[in-house]
């Protein structure tokens, strides 16, 4: 019998253990959050660390004359990386419980919710909850997220 109460006290220790983990990694993430609520991003820093992460312009082609060579695939991705763009600056300023005060943390919200809700500007192949949670979308909305804290940490020292 001793051999169960054992068990049982190794669980309870285990789910404490579980449990303080879950409240630290979600202190870090207010932390995070706190942090970009509080930086404020010039027109420059907006594009470089959520438009040219989220919504990447095509690299241009260059003959070595120096004429632009296009083709209906690249004028096709270039239109969208534009849609996408216009989409998450609108939702920077405009998106769903923003007050437009250029802080990082409206700027990766509205990126989030154009990722998130824009299924023609973000369209997926299979399961776009898959895609959300634990995929292409989900990297994507990371790359904007640790753009926006590293900067935000280097700007406050």
């Amino acid at each position: 019998m001793q051999h169960s109460g054992h068990v049982e006290l190794r669980i309870v220790e285990a789910a404490e253990r579980l449990f303080q983990g879950i409240v630290e990694r979600y202190r870090g993430i207010a932390a995070q959050y706190k942090l970009l609520k509080a930086t404020i991003l010039a027109r420059e820093e907006f594009e470089r660390l959520v438009l040219d992460k989220a919504a990447p312009l095509p690299p241009e082609f260059v003959s070595p004359k120096g004429q632009h060579l296009t083709s209906a695939g690249y004028d096709r991705a270039l239109e969208v990386a534009r849609q996408r763009r216009d989409a998450i600056a609108r939702a920077w300023h405009h998106g769903a419980g923003h007050h437009g005060d250029d802080s990082a943390w409206e700027a990766y919200n509205g990126a989030v919710q154009v990722i998130d809700h824009d299924g023609s500007l973000y369209k997926t192949r299979g399961s776009r909850v898959a895609a959300l949670l634990g995929g292409r979308l989900r990297d994507c909305k990371r790359l904007v997220l640790n753009a926006l804290v590293e900067h935000a940490k280097a700007t406050r020292g």
